[in-house]
């Protein structure tokens, strides 16, 4: 759900209509960003996403959450599935292919260099 449509709630102290808690980005640090879903505070760790650490800070303040927890900076191509920040270790970052798949690859390039030649 978008920021901009945001549904407002009722508040009982006030007795006004208020909108929830917005969502983004509250806080940049040397270790990663925060991030606010509008219920609750997220970290990022910059260990885990080194992507994140490389990009400026006026890219950092500008991500997208769709439907409450698909994090989204579009312009960085950077995706994370917000309820992964609770379990890191179970959504690794990075891939590693097994021995057959890294022998497949070696000859596809091997083929495509002789093609060259050829």
């Amino acid at each position: 759900m978008c920021a901009k449509n945001k549904p407002f709630i009722m508040s009982k102290k006030l007795n006004k209509m208020e909108s929830p808690p917005p969502s983004g980005v509250e806080n940049i640090t040397p270790f990663g960003v925060w991030f606010n879903d509008g219920t609750k505070e997220h970290f990022i760790p910059f260990s885990e996403f080194p992507c994140l650490k490389k990009a400026s800070i006026e890219d950092l303040m500008h991500p997208v959450l769709y439907h409450g927890f698909h994090l989204c900076w579009e312009k960085l191509d950077i995706d994370i599935d917000l309820n992964s920040l609770d379990h890191l270790e179970d959504f690794p970052l990075y891939f590693e292919p097994s021995e057959p798949a890294l022998l497949a690859v070696a000859e596809e390039q091997a083929e495509y260099k002789i093609k060259l030649k050829t």
